[in-house]
């Protein structure tokens, strides 16, 4: 469909501190980690330099795969070891940080409005 060529977006927060929020387009691969590249910065000890990649697979499905040897990344309390689909609500833990996935959304190309990419409604 025409709203699939537009831009996804992706909202994650830290739990810990609620008014650090990041806003990601998921035009490409968007990296969290511990070194300072990372689109998703955190500076905390226990999070590997890249703990891991979210993107969007081919059919557009937002995905999360660990990238750390030495610390695995959970989601929603469980151990990912191969690439995962995230969903809105959905809690990623790097190390002690906590992240939840506030929204994803896909932003349509008619002025504005956008579509809940889980739930399918219009958000307005």
């Amino acid at each position: 469909t025409e709203i699939l060529s537009s831009g996804m977006m992706i909202r994650l927060r830290k739990m810990d501190d609620p008014d650090k929020i990041w806003n990601l387009v998921l035009s490409e691969e968007i990296q969290i980690g511990r070194e300072s590249s990372c689109q998703v910065f955190i500076d905390e000890g226990s999070v590997s330099r890249l703990q891991c990649v979210i993107y969007a697979d081919n059919s557009g499905i937002p995905m999360i795969e660990n990238r750390s040897n030495s610390n695995p990344t959970q989601v929603n309390k469980i151990k990912i070891t191969s690439p995962q689909q995230i969903a809105d609500g959905d809690q990623i833990k790097c190390g002690r940080v906590v992240l939840m996935v506030d929204s994803i959304t896909i932003e349509s190309s008619d002025g504005g409005k956008s579509i809940n990419r889980m739930t399918e409604f219009v958000n307005v």
